[in-house]
């Protein structure tokens, strides 16, 4: 009876040192990554709208292209944020953009190289 106490107690430790280990490190799975990047994508698409509306001094309609998109995984030492490059066009002119965002939509965006190119006419 001791020996299966034991061993149930032992098991259940290992089980708990396990899950705060997965939860210290911050453990995600790719699908739950790309579902919180696919979540926070608006927010990041309006942050680059807004910005690209000052930086091309546009009133026009800005037209937005999501270049690439990528999340830190979360742990207890780093920052909890999605980042997108992002292309923005009006005006006949374009700028590409770094977008970082919290879990929370909270946006920042920040020219990549802060040149604004104008777009050839066709």
């Amino acid at each position: 009876m001791i020996n299966r106490i034991r061993r149930v107690c032992s098991c259940s430790g290992a089980m708990l040192l396990l899950l705060l280990a997965m939860q210290l490190g911050g453990c995600q799975s790719p699908q739950s990554l790309e579902r919180r990047l696919d979540e926070v994508q608006p927010a990041a698409l309006d942050a680059a709208r807004e910005r690209a509306r000052t930086d091309l001094s546009c009133d026009e309609s800005i037209a937005t292209d999501v270049i690439s998109r990528s999340s830190s995984d979360p742990s207890a030492y780093s920052v909890d944020r999605s980042e997108y490059k992002i292309a923005a066009s009006g005006c006949n002119r374009r700028i590409v953009l770094t977008v970082a965002c919290t879990k929370h939509r909270m946006c920042s965006a920040l020219a990549q190289d802060a040149v604004v190119r104008d777009i050839p006419k066709k």
